[in-house]
């Protein structure tokens, strides 16, 4: 079920209304990609024609920061992975990298009903490398990349096999 309406992307922010809402939200990408909860959301209530701060956290409004983050992944991926790289360089993550990974995994293979090798060959790599990743046994610039095509592949309306 859709909850956004009127999404944008203006500048580095990503603008959106809820479906039976007035308000307008902006939160900036580098905070959607952190992955974590969001403390950092201004919002804009029409009646009384001011911002002020909120926040959206993962256990009370995990569906909304889903289709936010589902908007910023699909449609304005480039500004989205450099700000999942730059966030890496400095070791930021809600998670560790490894469980973001196997978390991604296990989601696409039961949405999916795929196995592991399947989703090694759509992201044509070794399954001996993912396998390392979701384990914590490998890291560096490969990881964030990771991260950004699984989260891509459990957004996608369907799986594609490799043949």
């Amino acid at each position: 079920m859709n909850v956004l309406k009127n999404v944008k992307l203006v500048g580095d922010a990503v603008l959106f209304g809820v479906i039976g809402n007035r308000n307008l939200y902006k939160i900036d990408l580098c905070v959607i990609a952190s992955g974590g909860d969001w403390r950092i959301v201004a919002c804009y209530d029409p009646a009384r024609g001011t911002w002020y701060p909120t926040e959206l956290l993962r256990q009370r409004d995990g569906n909304l920061m889903d289709a936010v983050t589902h908007y910023a992944l699909t449609q304005h991926r480039q500004a989205y992975a450099e700000w999942i790289l730059v966030l890496s360089e400095f070791g930021a993550s809600a998670e560790p990298e490894h469980e973001r990974i196997t978390n991604l995994v296990e989601a696409i293979v039961q949405r999916f009903s795929v196995t592991r090798k399947d989703i090694s060959a759509v992201l044509a790599i070794n399954p001996a490398t993912l396998r390392e990743y979701c384990e914590g046994k490998a890291s560096g610039k490969l990881g964030p990349l990771l991260v950004l095509a699984l989260d891509n592949l459990l957004t996608a309306p369907k799986f594609e096999k490799q043949a």
